[in-house]
């Protein structure tokens, strides 16, 4: 300080009360942050309390207070444990193995075949969920109408599924069929044949093939103005010979 007389008076303990109020006041401040840190650390395990008897009280959990779940022994529940079956309770079948190097046993696999048993074969037909497969397969079908010729023009492929056994033979019959019932509107082609209860009995022949792979076959319907006159067209597949029926498929008439 300084007086009137233009002297500096030096006041003792002046820097001393200064630092002291400092320090005082920094030890203020980090005791209030240590309580409300620790405020804040009471709340949460409050928090935390309620949710675990609220879980507790629901019955969906067993918590501990701090969190994560109690073992059976914490929680009291009973303990039941399960004893090791003894070798008495182990049946034959599954306590016996073949010995290691053991040659006479035969394996599952290589167990023969039973007396009037035939061993499978390589070529024998598909099968599928237990059905047999027809040896060949029809898809790709496709129908057009040419307005200028007035034609309703079919074709679709045939499929040796097991070109590996050889060629497969036969003829295809073709039925059209307009919407509804009216059998005496269906037009069997090739050459109209003759149909019995609204099918071919494969007796007249119809478009021959004999194929190794696959071949498409194509019909025409002439003198036709509506192009989406007929709705539905099944397709006929008989064996050579007296094989018979090999399948037969229906497919939706559909002008491209």
């Amino acid at each position: 300080m300084v007086a009137d007389s233009g002297k500096t008076i030096q006041i003792r303990w002046f820097r001393f009360l200064f630092t002291l109020g400092v320090l005082m006041l920094l030890a203020s401040v980090s005791a209030a942050g240590i309580l409300y840190w620790l405020y804040d650390m009471k709340v949460r395990e409050n928090e935390g309390l309620k949710k675990a008897l609220a879980a507790y009280s629901t019955g969906s959990e067993v918590l501990r207070p701090g969190g994560g779940e109690l073992t059976p022994e914490e929680s009291g529940q009973e303990v039941t444990v399960s004893p090791a079956p003894s070798e008495k309770d182990v049946s034959p079948a599954e306590g016996k193995k073949p010995a290691a190097g053991d040659d006479s046993a035969p394996l599952p696999s290589e167990t023969p075949p039973e007396a009037g048993e035939e061993a499978p074969s390589d070529t024998a037909p598909q099968m599928v969920s237990g059905v047999e497969l027809p040896p060949v397969e029809i898809g790709d079908f496709k129908c057009s109408f040419a307005r200028a010729a007035r034609e309703l023009r079919l074709r679709f492929n045939i499929r040796n599924r097991m070109p590996e056994n050889g060629k497969v033979a036969g003829h295809v019959v073709l039925v059209l069929k307009p919407d509804g019932k009216k059998r005496r509107k269906w037009v069997a082609l090739p050459d109209n044949i003759r149909l019995e209860n609204g099918v071919p009995s494969g007796e007249e022949e119809g478009q021959t093939f004999s194929i190794s792979k696959f071949r498409t076959l194509k019909f025409k319907l002439k003198n036709q103005r509506n192009p989406e006159y007929y709705k539905m067209a099944s397709v006929y597949v008989f064996g050579k010979d007296d094989a018979g029926l090999l399948m037969q498929k229906d497919f939706p008439v559909e002008t491209e």
